[in-house]
């Protein structure tokens, strides 16, 4: 008997497949394209271009629009939840931004603090990863076992040997506590910004463009503030402020080419990440968006020229598998750690349908019957809708004596 197996998988899967590929080409493009300077600023339009464009979906694919048309909420009610929607983002961004920037004034202060960008990922997303699990309990009424409990704890205990061995610690005391308390906070927020984004379309049935428009017009807001931020700068080539700083630097030794590269791309980059990420959060849940961050943060640690401590991939390889475990991707066969998976629980509820011991010969033969007109086939192939709920096709046993409804 196999001590490890796949947990209950379907084409809705190769979301989570290809959402963690899709942030590892990001980072790679953002370590190596052939631009000395950055401009956050034309970044950021290029990114909100790129999350709206995602509104036209239904407009490409076709896609029926009735949906957003059936919500039961006045028009007061829906400007007060979507304006909150970006409201959440902006805040979520803006502390993000100013925790890098202090940061980055640490790095230039202390030549003994590491790349800001890279170093706290390992820790940091374990502490996402308790608050997105308490926020699916007390939102979304998840139920955990105690496979999620040792996933967890295992998750947080190989993550912090990491930092542990990269000196990381050391690195958040070097920071103070002002830059450590911003930088929770934010964590916390984006777990907010993650399952509101849930409630919107799970409760209130808000479609998955609308919240990418919404995103998208927040991001333009952040890029607009920032602007102005910096055309009000009066020092401008000489301010202190690192955005101003960049800006200017970036103008002064603009390239139109490398611009046109590096804007069209992310604009196709975050076309679809956003898009993956979205539709992981509907069909799943925002916990399963984990796995594409612990990739490319990874990557980043990885490819980090200043990090010479590669041994530290085999305490990531056992986070990554624990997170797999967590999100029952992978299923522990071993000391009943896999009874109460979903795949198990809903095997268990055809069972208890079907009767302990069956309720006539079809018993053993993938099929039993509901009552004398309609059975069950193939019970382990039963579908599941969008919202996991199970799908049973009741088949006729003999047409002819079924009543018309």
């Amino acid at each position: 008997m196999a001590i490890i197996k796949f947990g209950a998988l379907d084409k809705k899967y190769l979301l989570v497949l290809f959402f963690p590929i899709i942030q590892i080409i990001i980072t790679l493009f953002n370590k190596y394209y052939p631009e000395k300077i950055r401009n956050t600023i034309f970044e950021l339009y290029s990114t909100s271009l790129g999350i709206g464009l995602i509104y036209f979906m239904p407009y490409i694919l076709k896609i029926s629009q009735k949906e957003s048309k059936n919500e039961k909420f006045t028009i007061k009610k829906r400007i007060l939840y979507y304006s909150s929607l970006i409201i959440c983002f902006l805040v979520y961004s803006i502390m993000k931004s100013v925790c890098s920037s202090m940061k980055m004034n640490a790095l230039q202060e202390d030549k003994g603090v590491v790349n800001p960008l890279n170093n706290g990922a390992f820790a940091n997303i374990g502490f996402e990863m308790i608050l997105l699990t308490i926020a699916s309990i007390l939102i979304i009424k998840s139920r955990y076992f105690l496979h999620h409990f040792i996933a967890i704890i295992a998750f947080v205990i190989f993550g912090n040997i990491s930092d542990i061995i990269l000196g990381y610690y050391t690195t958040m005391i070097n920071y103070g506590s002002l830059i450590n308390l911003i930088e929770f906070l934010t964590i916390f927020i984006d777990t907010v910004y993650y399952y509101y984004i849930k409630y919107l379309m799970e409760i209130l049935f808000v479609p998955y463009w609308i919240i990418n428009l919404l995103v998208g017009i927040g991001a333009f807001l952040l890029a607009t503030g920032f602007l102005i931020m910096v055309l009000t700068d009066s020092d401008k080539e000489q301010s202190k402020n690192l955005l101003t700083l960049g800006f200017y630097a970036y103008i002064n030794n603009f390239n139109v080419g490398l611009f046109l590269g590096k804007n069209i791309t992310i604009i196709i980059l975050y076309f679809f990440s956003s898009l993956l990420s979205t539709l992981c959060i509907y069909y799943f849940n925002p916990n399963y968006i984990l796995i594409g961050f612990q990739t490319s943060r990874f990557v980043q640690f990885f490819i980090d020229e200043e990090v010479d401590k590669y041994y530290c991939i085999i305490f990531f390889l056992l986070q990554y598998f624990f997170l797999l475990v967590y999100l029952e991707i992978i299923e522990l066969n071993f000391w009943g750690l896999n009874k109460n998976t979903k795949k198990n629980i809903d095997l268990r509820g055809i069972e208890d349908f079907s009767g302990d011991t069956g309720r006539d010969s079809t018993v053993g033969l993938n099929k039993f019957f509901i009552n004398d007109n309609y059975l069950i086939e193939n019970p382990e192939k039963i579908a599941q809708n969008e919202n996991n709920e199970l799908l049973v096709e009741l088949q006729a046993k003999n047409l002819e004596n079924v009543s018309p409804l």
